[in-house]
């Protein structure tokens, strides 16, 4: 018998139709595969029809998945080089320029500042003038901006869990809100009013004491030392209605109002003014017009900024706001007037009260959409301030506090002006064809999400690793309620952190189920769920006592509950969030203390309530 290899080849062609028509099949019959028809349909005048194969279905569906993923990041892919080549058509324009790389290396934040160290912003890649994601003031926060915790109340989720409201409300209920507790019985009105006995130094010394332990080593705008002095004069020389008054006045109602933390808002009980009866002569004084706008003395900007500083720690948001822009208007024409016979002393005092009233107006425009005083492209053009060291290491939080809000201020500016928002939330980028007609990429494409949240982000941690040693708290699963500054420096990072990562998370929720979801945006929801966790236990720390923080802190506390519930309210990232109620219940505990003295707390509280019952709901029909 011969062997098979022996045997000779097949000369014929084998004829095998990759798909039978539906009548071969049912007869099994081998068919042709002839299209429109068959040869055994037309002998046997039947119908002829093929059915699509569906080999795709034996294909696993993580197959499918993955091929569908590598789909949307060759389309990303190709969207980054198209506006990559676009940048390189550009700078070939301009030979002598060169365009800087969006991962240029910043500059190492310097903590001991000298006249020299000036922030250069051409030295941050994102924001140079050849960058199309900066805008021209890189530091300013742009009006309209969508930051504030109202504009979370267009997202659909949000209006689902707690009703409709405009995104002004909380500013609505606050500049509605009459200012009657100045107006209340024994509250001396003016200077001459207050007793005797509590200008006594027996009682003004504790003060003294409580405001440089509770309020200076936050923001240490004056020497301590200087501060001394002034109160040493105040004893001597004659009491009449002066700036001078005024500020020493507003300090000692600064350190009553930090030395009584319990008792948050109850500014009428007749056992604990608050501090109001030193406060409220100084404020009807310093709100004079004749005062404010035509005074040169280099103490009426400090005692605007130190009387903003008390109405935050009573809660006063829109008062607030008025003196500090009043402090920042006065601080910007005194320092535009500064010229060689100035000491170096009333030099860096000036930029000390700038810096500080940037912190604290920028803090109001994150919040709310008022007109901004020009104070951000002042510090933009200074020297980070000179302050001379504690043994608490304040100075050192002081300019922490100063370079974090400036990379706050980029993040509003990148990612939350109002055309940006509206793309960020658009679908993923459309396919370039080669007909194009233009070779300008989409500006705010999910790409350019990617490529601005990643240098924010590398901002934030090159900020955080730069701190020294003395303040920088160790990040982890627990906050400390034993370090004051750990807790204030934390929570500043993890709102940051937040703001820098909510965008995603929104384009995540946005786009759930229309689209597989980029490697990066999913990275990003799981920091912005951390981060908003985090906060939350930072924040319940820090509203345990009046500071002058806490009630754009519970804006804060609400817009980081919004975003965990649309996390938990979005199929592929509610296992993000497992501890959602707890985190709620934490939230409701520590505003409640502010309850019943504020009406922006109390509607937080009631819409917390409402979101954690109408999420349980959600979660347990799911």
């Amino acid at each position: 018998m011969k062997s098979f290899e022996s045997r000779p080849p097949v000369d014929y062609p084998r004829k095998r139709a990759s798909i039978a028509c539906n009548f071969c099949r049912h007869r099994k019959r081998k068919c042709d595969g002839q299209k429109p028809t068959c040869g055994l349909c037309t002998d046997a005048g039947a119908q002829c029809v093929y059915q699509e194969s569906d080999r795709v279905q034996d294909i696993p569906a993580e197959i499918l998945l993955r091929l569908t993923h590598l789909e949307t990041l060759i389309e990303q892919q190709k969207d980054a080089i198209t506006e990559l080549s676009a940048r390189v058509a550009a700078s070939s324009d301009h030979p002598a320029r060169s365009a800087p790389s969006i991962y240029s290396s910043q500059p190492k934040y310097d903590w001991d500042p000298s006249s020299e160290h000036v922030y250069d912003k051409s030295s941050f890649g994102l924001f140079s003038p050849e960058n199309t994601y900066g805008n021209e003031y890189v530091f300013t926060i742009p009006f309209s901006h969508q930051t504030p915790t109202g504009s979370l109340f267009a997202l659909d989720r949000v209006k689902n869990l707690v009703g409709d409201y405009p995104q002004d409300f909380f500013k609505q209920i606050e500049k509605k809100r009459p200012f009657n507790s100045i107006q209340v019985a024994g509250i001396p009105q003016a200077f001459e009013q207050i007793e005797r006995s509590r200008l006594h130094p027996q009682a003004t010394k504790p003060l003294i004491t409580e405001f440089l332990h509770h309020v200076h080593p936050f923001f240490p705008i004056v020497e301590p030392q200087l501060l001394h002095m002034l109160f040493d004069t105040f004893s001597t020389y004659t009491k009449v209605n002066s700036i001078q008054t005024s500020l020493y006045l507003i300090i000692l109602a600064l350190g009553k109002v930090s030395s009584n933390p319990q008792q948050i808002f109850d500014i009428e009980a007749d056992k604990d003014l608050s501090g109001m009866e030193y406060f409220a002569s100084a404020y009807h004084y310093l709100n004079n017009p004749l005062i404010t706008s035509f005074t040169a003395d280099h103490l009426l900007p400090l005692a605007l900024f130190y009387g903003s500083l008390y109405l935050r720690h009573i809660g006063r948001p829109i008062q607030a706001w008025q003196m500090i822009r009043d402090a920042s208007g006065s601080v910007q024409i005194m320092i535009s007037e500064l010229h060689d016979m100035n000491t170096h002393e009333e030099r860096a005092s000036l930029y000390r009260i700038a810096w500080g009233c940037f912190i604290l107006e920028c803090d109001d425009l994150a919040e709310f959409h008022f007109p901004p005083s020009g104070i951000e492209l002042l510090v933009d053009r200074l020297p980070f301030p000179r302050i001379s060291e504690d043994s608490r290491n304040g100075h050192l939080v002081f300019l922490a506090m100063c370079s974090i809000r400036k990379l706050l201020n980029r993040v509003h500016s990148a990612l939350y002006a109002k055309s940006d928002q509206e793309n960020f939330q658009a679908s993923p980028p459309p396919q370039h064809t080669s007909d194009t007609s233009s070779a300008t990429p989409q500006k705010h494409s999910i790409t350019s999400l990617k490529t601005i949240s990643e240098e924010l982000d590398r901002q934030l941690e090159d900020w955080f690793g730069s701190l020294p040693n003395p303040i920088r708290p160790t990040l982890g699963n627990t906050i400390s309620a034993n370090h004051p500054y750990d807790t204030y420096i934390l929570a500043r990072y993890y709102v940051t952190k937040h703001i820098i990562c909510r965008p995603s998370l929104l384009f995540a929720a946005h786009t759930q189920g229309s689209t597989v979801l980029p490697e990066f945006v999913f990275a990003n929801c799981k920091k912005c769920v951390d981060s908003c966790r985090k906060f939350i236990w930072a924040g319940s720390i820090l509203m345990r006592q009046r500071t002058h923080g806490n009630w754009h802190r519970m804006q804060a506390m609400l817009a980081a509950i919004f975003t965990l519930s649309t996390a938990k309210t979005t199929p592929a990232l509610e296992a993000l969030v497992p501890d959602f109620d707890e985190l709620v219940k934490e939230a409701i505990q520590c505003i409640e203390l502010w309850s019943g003295h504020c009406e922006a707390a109390d509607t937080i509280i009631s819409m917390l309530k409402t979101i954690r019952q109408k999420v349980r709901v959600l979660v347990r029909g799911a």
